[in-house]
């Protein structure tokens, strides 16, 4: 939890939340009774899936008053997810992008909840506010009748001012790279360690790619046809992939720049390809200015 001492002073306007949480989970029946509990705090609500083993935890972005957001209810939130993690039976599997802000008169403090070896901690740091962040909804209506007390062409050059700002808000937020991102006739596709034994498809979906992994022309369609091919693999990388491949592990589709670094990554689950006659499975990547390929491959890589 955040260091009480390092508070900023007064009270909190407001806090906002967002993140997942996800991880293996032995015990799907046992997770439902904490989701309710952390729902029952009024503090924020979290959705949980769970399909194949595997759980996410997903909480809702919108915000929340400061009288809500309390110090004893943030760390009942914590400590119920760490009830949810300790409950799964597979601790060390999980992982968090959980977080939440708290906005103050002249200051913010953002907290991330990590998992580290199975168990929760907070991390915390406090920076200053920035104008458009304190504002409140009456604050920008009063604003708005200002500016036509001031008369048209003030208002438009103080219009333009703010769009210039707001132009800033969303090249920081990365709302203009995904608007400006490659497009698909551009990117390459590279199925990395499984070759032909995938395929993908690329879409460009409201700023994002859109990918679509099938099998491929060499998927092994049979037991004796996967055993005679592992018994063939010497390199140990082909060896993992043609494993994930068989059992419908995790893999992960990477999103990378003209030098090869990873500008954003995303999980895909291949289990969905042993089902079925034609199964395939479907992922977003935030799209990138600077996107040249999008490759599959086994780890995420260090996103920047």
């Amino acid at each position: 939890m955040p260091d009480p001492e390092s508070s900023p002073e007064g009270p909190v306007l407001r806090a906002h939340f967002g993140g997942i949480l996800e991880g293996r989970t032995q015990a799907p029946e046992k997770l439902d009774p904490i989701v309710g509990g952390i729902n029952a705090l009024d503090l924020v609500q979290a959705e949980l899936e769970v399909e194949g083993g595997k759980y996410s935890l997903l909480f809702d972005s919108g915000p929340v008053t400061g009288e809500r957001a309390t110090p004893e209810r943030l760390a009942q939130l914590v400590e119920k997810l760490t009830q949810l993690v300790e409950a799964s039976g597979e601790p060390r599997s999980a992982e968090s992008t959980l977080r939440f802000t708290e906005v103050f008169s002249g200051e913010i403090r953002e907290t991330l909840i990590l998992v580290e070896g199975g168990r929760l901690r907070t991390m915390s740091r406090i920076r200053p506010i920035a104008q458009e962040e304190g504002e409140t909804p009456a604050a920008a209506a009063g604003r708005i009748e200002e500016l036509r007390r001031f008369g048209v062409r003030r208002a438009l050059l103080i219009l333009s001012l703010l769009l210039v700002a707001f132009g800033l808000m969303a090249w920081k937020s990365g709302y203009l790279d995904r608007i400006l991102s490659t497009s698909v006739e551009e990117v390459a596709r590279d199925t990395g360690p499984f070759g032909d034994d995938l395929a993908l498809h690329v879409e460009k979906s409201w700023g994002n790619y859109k990918l679509t992994v099938t099998r491929g022309r060499s998927y092994p369609r049979t037991v004796a046809e996967i055993e005679k091919r592992k018994a063939a693999i010497k390199d140990v990388s082909k060896s993992a992939a043609f494993r994930i491949l068989t059992q419908g592990g995790r893999i992960y589709a990477l999103l990378l720049d003209a030098k090869g670094a990873v500008l954003e990554s995303t999980p895909v689950e291949l289990r969905p390809l042993l089902l079925g006659e034609k199964g395939e499975v479907t992922v977003d990547l935030p799209g990138r200015i600077l996107a040249r390929t999008i490759s599959l491959a086994l780890d995420r890589g260090d996103t920047r």
